[in-house]
């Protein structure tokens, strides 16, 4: 399948997201991870593909976020990472969103390092950032 076919069926499916189809959700996540840095730039194919699956993601996130695996919300979090730097220096607000979610400690500082100079774009990824911050306080620190 093209990757303008799969990014169709992730726009369709941000609409309505059928239970079938989240068991279908780790296949996209992989085909954005394969996706090939230089490819992810700003207006690219690859970069609307990515946005359109983390626009899926988010549309979800409370249903389909916590079925994850830890290993497939670190390959997510690695591919919303790449499309930030990609696409600087606007970043990707979609990523950085999701970030919120599936972040670990080290992305506040990340976000903040990537943080566009465009006030609305920057309020996102800052809102991004603290959310980060509380679920770090929600979570129980891991023993050393």
């Amino acid at each position: 399948m093209s990757l303008e076919d799969k990014t169709g069926v992730l726009a369709l499916l941000k609409e309505a997201l059928p239970e079938a189809w989240v068991a279908s959700l780790p296949a996209f996540i992989s085909a954005a991870n394969a996706l090939n840095e230089s490819d992810l730039g700003p207006r690219s194919d690859a970069e609307y593909y990515c946005d359109r699956l983390f626009s899926l993601l988010l549309g979800h996130h409370e249903r389909v976020l916590s079925v994850f695996s830890e290993a497939l919300r670190s390959e997510l979090r690695d591919v919303a990472r790449r499309v930030i730097v990609a696409t600087a220096p606007n970043g990707s607000v979609r990523a950085a969103s999701l970030l919120q979610f599936i972040g670990q400690p080290e992305d506040v500082a990340f976000l903040e390092a990537h943080r566009p100079a465009e006030p609305i774009l920057a309020e996102v990824f800052e809102k991004a950032a603290r959310g980060l911050r509380g679920l770090q306080k929600e979570r129980p620190s891991e023993p050393q």
